[in-house]
């Protein structure tokens, strides 16, 4: 994989080993209206300022979404992803790879990376979206997975 490596909170580690109730459900959804709330506020404040022209109307919609709490919504969690895209380009074009060279060192230098200042409010946003997604993921699917699981027993 190609371009910057992010940590995903993953869905299997939100619901690893829980029981999946109507409770355990209604918790991911009030997790992911309160990340929702971080998020939106995290855009407003840090992302919009050092964003291209370009890319500015579409973070200030999906900053305006999330602060209404629409997440669970069609089509939020695709708009994230994509937000999320922009904001990988963006942060692989700020972020510089070079070989330090050092005489003493014993492979004579090493690979340093540095990153343009405006990049670490973005590659925060990025951390911060891909926990929303993840937590949604897993409010939508457990949802899912009890109403199924109940039509199953039902029937």
């Amino acid at each position: 994989m190609n371009g910057p490596i992010h940590h995903r909170l993953g869905l299997s580690n939100l619901v690893d080993g829980t029981p999946m109730t109507p409770d355990l459900v209604t918790r991911l959804v009030a997790v992911a209206l309160a990340q929702a709330h971080t998020v939106a506020s995290l855009l407003e404040a840090s992302v919009l300022p050092v964003l291209l022209p370009r890319d500015r109307a579409f973070a200030q919609y999906l900053a305006q979404r999330l602060a209404r709490g629409a997440i669970l919504d069609e089509g939020v969690s695709g708009d994230l992803r994509a937000f999320m895209d922009v904001l990988d380009d963006r942060i692989e074009a700020g972020t510089h790879r070079y070989w330090h060279g050092d005489d003493n060192h014993v492979r004579g230098g090493y690979e340093a990376t540095h990153r343009e200042p405006d990049i670490l409010p973005l590659a925060q946003a990025r951390r911060e979206i891909a926990s929303l997604t993840d937590t949604v993921l897993a409010a939508t699917t457990g949802a899912r997975a009890l109403r199924d699981a109940r039509a199953l027993l039902e029937t």
